[in-house]
């Protein structure tokens, strides 16, 4: 790229910065939930007319530039500094949603997504892009009888339950590294969310799962019935023409009671080259309500998958209930989850991990050498943390908030047990140093110098070989415990936060009470994060992070060295981080985010897998 295109997209991006603000200036508005928390909404004095807006513009503008050296990469230590400035992944750097209203019963609605405006210094090989078509047409209107609203084309965001069209969701997490689903707060409102509700405001599209293609949706029909259907195609449908998807809802409302009743099919074709038919079927019916002070929810399914080209054919179910007990019962909030999804339930476009069905599994190439393109999937027996479910698992997990006021607490616990044993192999998260391997190769599926490691986007996991002479062929138990601490200190006049994130998984040849942090675990792994934010003025904050990881295998692990003495050395991880940050609120609803991050991760029964370097990011974003 010659200085004068690369001066052409920097004035580009400037000039979208420029427009983007004073458009803010000019229409003076933002999203209603953002101004709601923030309690800057506009007061209308009585008697003044106000009218609706014909045209409506929101979004968000974000550039992204960062620096970032590595000094040691697996045993290679010639590695360049890199300079870049754009995502380098999935997320837009503008998103601009016009909607135009011709009626106060109609509107029409276009949204643009642009990815990637700049390039930097390295190639741009090894990135694996999601769906990135930019453009989504919306037309809708309201009837007496009801709601309509088509939609085509572009990167949609879907949620259809948990197990037919769904993303994950990690509720508690650290807030240290910037992501493009968070809004502009001004100082200290998102560490205010996070402390009292441990969640905090993101983007409507966080969850949910990515979608190219025809949506058409109905609300308030008569007897408060609705319908969602989509025709398209997901990022983890091959790229093949013939490869799709057709998934709908139908829901019903009935007092405090919800019932709704969906169905999928995913077809393709594997490879072109046998134009012999994959894909999977599935139903599913859930409700969601009260009954009396407590909460319920519960999903049932059934889905079958085929590989024809293999003769495969099979079938299983999945169910979830999630029943939330008020605190007057018992002293404390309690959230009791119960689910159950056998081996042969498997669902690639659902929040849904695989780690029993091969021919779908990201890590084969079962479809005549086309891979399903799913790397934030691991396969084999995985170390599942708090926030994911698997199949050909049965889990109890229990989740609670203790104490009030400036210190609080976040609980949880899970307890699981697999159908059938069925892997070989251990995976684990890389969970503190994920983020820095997934930037440092970008969507591989075996890095690091025994091809263990597989990155995507925003992480890393790793696996592990257990020797199967040396332990039982009966299930596997899994554990996890999660702790989330957060203090506010209320005596300074812009409050300062410190958050604590710890978790602890392991798997055993047996179930245990208890998450195993000795030699009884095949694999043991434990995490910790502290964040602490510290306000300076009304516009600017401190933010530091430091956490760490520990990963260990035990004597039934595959070996990997030999010590001096000559004894066999196992799965021995230990990764840490250091960051330091800055925030600084230049309006309302515009930041700018400073982060610096120092990384390491070595496998002391591997001398060639070891990764040390940092990395330094400017973000600037605009809400408007």
């Amino acid at each position: 790229m010659g200085p004068h295109s690369f001066l052409n997209r920097v004035v580009l991006a400037f000039a979208l910065v420029f427009f983007s603000f004073h458009l803010l200036q000019a229409q003076n508005t933002g999203p209603d939930s953002l101004r709601r928390t923030a309690k800057t909404s506009i007061h209308v004095p009585p008697g003044v007319k106000t009218f609706k807006t014909p045209v409506e513009v929101k979004g968000y503008c974000r550039f992204l530039g960062y620096a970032r050296d590595l000094s040691h990469h697996h045993g290679d230590s010639n590695t360049p500094l890199v300079l870049r400035a754009d995502d380098e992944f999935n997320a837009p750097n503008l998103n601009v949603n016009v909607t135009v209203r011709p009626t106060d019963e109609s509107f029409l609605a276009l949204q643009l997504l642009t990815f990637d405006p700049f390039s930097g210094m390295d190639v741009d090989d090894r990135i694996f892009r999601l769906s990135r078509q930019g453009l989504v047409l919306t037309a809708g209107t309201v009837k007496d009888y009801g709601q309509f609203k088509l939609s085509y084309g572009g990167t949609q965001f879907v949620e259809l339950g948990d197990f037919l069209m769904s993303s994950a969701k990690q509720v508690q997490n650290s807030l240290f590294d910037r992501n493009a689903w968070t809004y502009v707060w001004p100082i200290g409102v998102q560490h205010e969310n996070y402390h009292s509700r441990s969640d905090y405001l993101r983007e409507v599209d966080f969850g949910k799962r990515q979608f190219n293609g025809l949506r058409w949706s109905a609300k308030d029909l008569p007897g408060q019935m609705s319908v969602d259907l989509v025709v398209g195609r997901t990022p983890f449908n091959i790229v093949n023409l013939p490869d799709h998807i057709v998934a709908g809802r139908i829901g019903k409302k009935h007092r405090l009671q919800r019932f709704e009743l969906g169905g999928m099919r995913s077809r393709g074709l594997d490879a072109w080259t046998n134009g012999e038919s994959y894909g999977m079927t599935a139903l599913s019916t859930s409700h969601k309500g009260k009954l009396g002070a407590l909460s319920l929810k519960t999903d049932l399914a059934w889905g079958r998958h085929e590989i024809s080209s293999q003769g495969v054919r099979q079938g299983g179910f999945a169910f979830q209930t999630n029943l939330g007990l008020p605190r007057r019962w018992i002293g404390f909030p309690l959230n009791v989850e119960v689910f159950a999804v056998s081996p042969k339930y498997v669902n690639l476009h659902s929040a849904l991990i695989n780690t029993s069905v091969n021919g779908f599994s990201s890590e084969t190439s079962s479809f005549s050498g086309a891979t399903v393109q799913d790397g934030a999937r691991p396969f084999g027996a995985v170390l599942t943390p708090m926030h994911l479910m698997a199949n050909n698992r049965a889990t109890v997990r229990l989740t609670t908030t203790l104490a009030q006021g400036p210190f609080r607490v976040n609980l949880g616990y899970l307890i699981s047990r697999e159908f059938e044993n069925l892997s070989s192999e251990v995976t684990f998260y890389h969970k503190v140093t994920g983020l820095y391997m997934s930037r440092v190769d970008r969507f591989q599926q075996q890095a690091g110098p025994n091809g263990e490691i597989t990155t995507f986007f925003r992480g890393a996991y790793q696996r592990v070989g257990v020797r199967p002479e040396e332990v039982s062929s009966a299930p596997r138990g899994y554990n996890a415990f999660r702790i989330n601490a957060k203090w506010r200190n209320n005596s300074l006049k812009n409050p300062a936060f410190l958050f604590y994130l710890g978790e602890f998984l392991s798997t055993q040849e047996q179930p245990a009470l208890l998450p195993k942090m000795g030699g009884g675990a095949l694999v043991r792994a434990h995490y910790h994060e502290v964040d602490g934010y510290m306000p300076v003025n009304e516009k600017t904050a401190l933010v530091v992070y430091t956490g760490l990881e520990r990963i260990v295998g035990n004597e039934n692990t595959e070996e990997k060295g030999l010590d001096e003495q000559g004894n066999p050395m196992h799965l021995d991880g230990l990764g840490t981080a250091l960051g330091l940050g800055v925030d600084i609120s230049m309006t309302k609803s515009s930041s700018l985010f400073l982060r610096s991050k120092r990384v390491r991760y070595q496998d002391r029964s591997d001398a060639g897998l070891r990764l040390k370097g940092w990395e330094a990011t400017v973000e600037f974003k605009i809400q408007f």
